[in-house]
């Protein structure tokens, strides 16, 4: 692979990590106070699924850069979730 493309690959996953990481420090944050109230409850739950679509952007952006194309467009969450737990010989 190319070291441009390798460059870029390490760019994007490095700001997606980050994303990762802001999403469990406001997790963390509002794990204390989640049990109080319902506006409390509300914010942990929209923040677990920022975590979540952080984490499938990230598979994204792994499975694109290796040309990993998902050709189902209406069940391409479940594809891509499939295609990253799959071992595959020679990669």
């Amino acid at each position: 692979m190319e070291k441009g493309i390798i460059a870029v690959l390490r760019a994007d996953v490095g700001e997606q990590t980050k994303a990762i990481d802001q999403a469990y420090r406001k997790i963390a944050g509002r794990q204390k106070s989640y049990t109080k109230d319902e506006e409390a409850l509300d914010s942990m739950a929209y923040q677990l699924h920022n975590l979540y679509c952080a984490f499938e952007d990230l598979f994204r952006i792994i499975a694109d850069h290796f040309e990993n194309n998902l050709t189902d467009t209406i069940g391409w969450h479940t594809e891509l979730l499939k295609r990253m737990k799959i071992h595959i010989d020679g990669v």
